[in-house]
């Protein structure tokens, strides 16, 4: 269960992440 939580926080983390470095370099 743990692991689940993990890998779920993880990826909003990296999606989160990602989108702000697109969002900054479509600026």
């Amino acid at each position: 269960m743990r692991e689940m939580i993990k890998m779920v926080v993880v990826l909003t983390v990296l999606s989160a992440f990602s989108g702000g470095l697109l969002a900054s370099i479509r600026n």
